[in-house]
């Protein structure tokens, strides 16, 4: 991947999670969401989602739930984006 490429935070947790041999089914079930909520978040799609309050909590838990390096790289990230 090269320095300027953007790495947006559903993309980052998705391939945490998919290094860390975790389903979308298995994340979904134990952040509490749908799998349609999860998918959405894997996708960067925050349309299909609820307004930015609610995805900023998602992204934080689901970055929290896969290690605390990716959960202070999200949390910039959506501080950056919806700030």
């Amino acid at each position: 991947m090269s320095d300027d490429m953007v790495v947006l935070p559903g993309e980052r947790c998705r391939k945490a999670r998919e290094a860390q041999g975790m389903t979308q089914a298995q994340a979904a079930q134990r952040l509490h969401l749908s799998l349609t909520y999860l998918q959405s978040l894997d996708a960067d799609d925050y349309e299909r989602l609820p307004e930015a309050t609610f995805v900023k909590g998602y992204l934080r838990n689901y970055a929290r739930l896969l290690g605390r390096s990716e959960e202070r790289r999200v949390g910039k990230e959506c501080r950056s984006r919806w700030s």
